[in-house]
């Protein structure tokens, strides 16, 4: 093999041992290097483009449909559960939800968006099994109704609650993550957390404000 200078940017795959000259050592070396026996990781250099980023975002989440199917699929078995169609279309239709959503937001999407026709029971009982197994997380945030959310390769779901307006916001901060991750909580193997932070949000505080102005200018009269 050449051992001149260049080879360390030679387009080859595998790891491999060089043996180089002491006289022909870049200078930008590090000492602790052995300029006799230096080991190179040489990797394939790749063009990377717009569509070739898409393509593996794809792939990604290929990937990832196949993992939750598979985790779905053992719960059914394990439970004696009937693998029906209904049961994988509305772990299909949940995974394509963004965010928050109702049992009957889920409901409308299916018969708007996949125009598949499911009774509202139906709908519902298979959410209570994709509770049950961890591919859904369930959130008390009114006393309406519960909210869901695709919870699959998730750890945290923090959100922002307007006690006013009931507007709810996600929360993209990572301190809260890093204060987590080092909690011990013994006995008990973590798989996620939930925080809400209540509050009034920008919105409500500007009318409450111009409400409060107001009557102050109506008192002075």
């Amino acid at each position: 093999m050449g051992a001149s200078a260049t080879s360390f940017s030679t387009n080859v795959k595998r790891l491999c041992i060089v043996r180089i000259p002491m006289w022909r050592v870049p200078h930008t070396m590090p000492c602790s290097v052995s300029p006799h026996k230096i080991i190179i990781r040489k990797r394939k250099l790749r063009k990377f483009s717009l569509n070739s980023r898409s393509e593996t975002n794809r792939m990604e989440i290929d990937e990832r449909k196949e993992d939750v199917v598979e985790v779905f699929t053992e719960y059914l078995v394990n439970n004696g559960l009937k693998k029906s169609q209904e049961r994988y279309v509305v772990l299909e239709a949940a995974g394509k939800m963004n965010g928050l959503f109702t049992a009957a937001e889920l409901h409308t999407y299916l018969v708007n968006n996949m125009n598949f026709h499911l009774s509202p029971a139906t709908v519902y009982s298979s959410i209570k099994l994709l509770l049950q197994c961890g591919i859904l997380v369930g959130h008390f945030l009114s006393s309406k109704s519960v909210m869901f959310e695709y919870a699959y390769g998730k750890t945290s779901f923090k959100y922002a609650i307007c006690s006013k307006c009931g507007r709810i916001s996600p929360i993209h901060d990572r301190t809260l993550d890093r204060a987590v991750s080092v909690v011990k909580t013994p006995r008990l193997h973590f798989n996620f957390y939930k925080t809400y932070i209540y509050g009034i949000c920008a919105s409500c505080a500007r009318k409450e404000k111009s409400k409060l102005r107001k009557i102050q200018n109506k008192n002075k009269k």
